[in-house]
């Protein structure tokens, strides 16, 4: 059982010491994970590899190179409002990500 979980941590790009740290925890003993946890294991954020994937068919898309990509996300990161605004946000990224 716990090489097929490191498997499918590993698969999922999470540390596989977080199978190891599950075991030894026993089921009565609920334990919560810090946000220093989380970032050690992985899971605090997006998964960067996925993060690329997503990124890489988008740029692909919208017919622009890598490099392109990465400086109008950029520049729609530093100009936009802020999502949770999401007043405005998707027609200010749009529009950067679009322009010729």
């Amino acid at each position: 059982m716990l090489n097929d979980l490191r498997a499918y941590l590993r698969e999922m790009n999470v540390s596989e010491r977080l199978a190891e740290d599950m075991l030894r925890i026993h089921p009565a003993e609920a334990y919560y994970l810090t946000p220093a946890d989380l970032e050690a294991y992985g899971l605090s954020s997006r998964d960067p590899v996925y993060q690329e994937m997503l990124d890489v068919k988008e740029a692909r898309e919208l017919g622009l190179g890598r490099q392109e990509y990465i400086q109008r996300k950029a520049l729609s990161e530093r100009v936009c409002p802020p999502m949770s605004a999401a007043q405005g946000w998707r027609e200010c990224y749009d529009q950067i990500m679009r322009a010729q």
